[in-house]
């Protein structure tokens, strides 16, 4: 995605998908998200939402950023719940942990030149 976002919801799908693909921390992905001008909020709220529980996206936000969240109807309570819900709905994957190897890592590497 390149330019300012409009209103349609498949340019801050795209757009959010263009931050995410570019970069590795959620304050990079937050700042990314913002540059791009027009409807960035939703913009954002994609793509540090989707990255937020990538193993690999460093989590670097600024704590003030959620320390000064309001709380209002929908402000950090909810946001609470709402995260609870979803992550029982759709529990994040276990990942298997690779066998060992037999030999160290070193002379398996070597075996292939």
């Amino acid at each position: 995605w390149v330019g300012p976002v409009g209103a349609p919801g498949i340019h801050s799908v795209k757009a959010a998908l263009a931050a995410l693909a570019n970069e590795t921390s959620l304050h990079d992905i937050l700042v990314h998200s913002v540059a791009f001008t027009g409807d960035v909020d939703t913009v954002a709220a994609i793509a540090v939402a989707a990255a937020s529980m990538h193993k690999d996206i460093d989590q670097n936000l600024n704590p003030a950023l959620l320390r000064n969240l309001e709380g209002g109807k929908y402000g950090w309570r909810y946001l609470q719940a709402l995260d609870a819900k979803l992550l029982k709905a759709f529990p994040l994957p276990t990942v298997k942990k690779a066998p060992e190897l037999a030999i160290p890592v070193e002379d398996f590497l070597d075996l292939f030149g």
